[in-house]
């Protein structure tokens, strides 16, 4: 698990890197701007469509073709795998057709505050990006069929051919002065994706067939274990069409200053959350089903371990350099230093609410793993009220930040009340050293916060803010791994045995 984990994470590094070169161009090419805001509103529609439909799939299709397997057999799994695809297919054909109906409201619904030709513009935009609804649900199924068989590396590289996609359409939209590539270029990187996780189904023998059997009793288990799993989605998407709404009442281009404040927290989610958790979802799955509970708590402990201790130092290198690495990405051509100041502040507040969404996440994916989807369902309900109200609250206070800090604030009370919930099921919490174990993380990432803040005053005397940021960020995380292991939390010797073991292995 863990060779692959470190593959999938150089591979999400990689991704990442390319994701950024795409919206550095996007934003050198266009700022922020109606015409990005557009751009975006029509990105977000589809997505809200049909991820609720797609992660509610994705999410329950994995323990029940994980049950099958284990009941009937790997071709019973197949065929009611090639079930759910061609449901997802009618589904998909549905949704489109309804969506470019009422495209006008859409619109209107997620972007109220537009003027009439930014309006226009997102109604065209979203009519082109709405056929990739075609493909979205497709890929999360797929996706779930090849992480259940242990096939992570194709997934993931999926990722790094739809940003090459866009880059390629981003530069053809601005040289031959033509915008509809813009969500043209999404839905050709949405084929893209599609057409390579066919080629990595065929690597693994799997038959499709064109068969539709609605009254499967396993397609009605599925149905009442993702509708919960639905719902939770809704609110979240409701979440996203609240703040959009009200961005685009605030200012103009908040839309995209929070958008682009937003894709460098999903470098940190894309890159340890997400990967994670797609790897130890099926082993805690497994683990549960075969009813080996010591294996499943300690599963969640040690990645709820390795996500406070890797994710609270990189929330501080983003809270103290967000105005530096704002700049270092997005800071030329059209996006000028009031874009920087404005999408840097976004960024401080986003980052707050890292590490609740990794543990809301983890622990939502261990109640998934019991078949419980309940109480994500119920915990995503709270979580939408706090950030509803919130964001009514705080704009008001701190304008279009105050939407970033109320993300944040909710996302760390869903993992406070679902964390609470998980202990009550299975003991992941261990107070005897609660509290001395809280102390000392308290310590460490103050001290990791005094060195990063010195080295930089002393760096910055003498190299440019990008080489201070590297330099101070990389002497202060060798100091706080030092510190990891004089306060017994890590032991330096096992991290050294690790990428030892694991480049020998390579």
């Amino acid at each position: 698990m863990k060779k692959t984990a470190m593959i999938l994470m150089v591979i999400a590094i990689l991704s990442k890197v390319i994701g950024f070169s795409r919206d550095l161009i996007l934003s050198y090419f266009y700022g922020i701007s109606d015409l990005t805001d557009a751009y975006f509103i029509s990105n977000t529609i589809p997505t809200v469509l049909f991820s609720v439909v797609g992660l509610g799939l994705l999410t329950s299709f994995i323990p029940v073709y994980q049950k099958i397997r284990l009941e009937k057999g790997d071709k019973h799994a197949d065929r009611f795998t090639n079930n759910i695809i061609n449901i997802v297919f009618l589904c998909s054909v549905i949704i489109l057709i309804l969506g470019l109906i009422f495209t006008d409201k859409l619109v209107s619904i997620f972007a109220p505050g537009f003027a009439d030709d930014v309006f226009d513009t997102a109604i065209i935009f979203t009519r082109i990006n709405l056929f990739s609804i075609l493909f979205i649900g497709h890929i999360y199924i797929i996706v779930g069929y090849l992480n259940a068989n242990n096939t992570f590396v194709g997934p993931s590289i999926r990722s790094i051919a739809f940003n090459i996609t866009l880059i390629t359409f981003i530069f053809l939209s601005y040289f031959f002065n033509n915008a509809i590539l813009l969500p043209s270029g999404v839905v050709v990187a949405m084929l893209i994706q599609f057409l390579l996780l066919i080629h990595y189904l065929r690597k693994i023998n799997y038959s499709y067939s064109f068969k539709l059997n609605i009254k499967d009793e396993y397609l009605r288990k599925m149905f009442y274990m993702s509708l919960p799993i639905m719902i939770s989605v809704s609110i979240n998407q409701i979440n996203v069409i609240v703040d959009k709404s009200i961005a685009s009442e605030i200012l103009q281009g908040g839309i995209s200053s929070l958008t682009y404040a937003n894709i460098i927290y999903l470098l940190v989610d894309g890159i340890i959350i997400v990967t994670l958790l797609s790897i130890v979802f099926p082993k805690l799955n497994n683990s549960y089903i075969n009813k080996q509970i010591k294996v499943f708590i300690c599963l969640i402990k040690e990645i709820q371990k390795y996500f406070v201790i890797v994710i609270i130092p990189i929330t501080i290198i983003l809270i103290y350099f967000s105005y530096e690495i704002v700049n270092i990405i997005y800071g030329r051509g059209s996006f000028d230093k009031s874009d920087v100041k404005l999408t840097a502040g976004n960024l401080s507040l986003y980052s707050i609410g890292i590490i609740g969404f990794a543990l809301r996440d983890l622990y939502s994916k261990a109640f998934y793993a019991m078949e419980n989807t309940k109480i994500p369902m119920i915990n995503a309900t709270i979580a939408l009220f706090i950030n509803i109200i919130l964001n009514f609250v705080l704009s008001s206070i701190f304008g279009i930040g105050g939407l970033a800090l109320a993300t944040s604030i909710s996302g760390i009370v869903a993992a406070i009340l679902i964390g609470y919930s998980l202990n009550k099921k299975v003991k992941i919490f261990s107070f005897d050293n609660f509290f001395i174990n809280s102390l000392k993380f308290i310590v460490l990432n103050s001290v990791f916060f005094i060195t990063l803040v010195v080295t930089d005053k002393i760096l910055s005397n003498y190299f440019f803010s990008f080489i201070s940021l590297v330099l101070s960020s990389l002497i202060s995380i060798c100091f706080y791994v030092i510190l990891l292991s004089v306060f017994k939390l890590v032991r330096i010797e096992k991290i050294i045995s690790k990428i030892v073991s694991f480049n020998k292995k390579k």
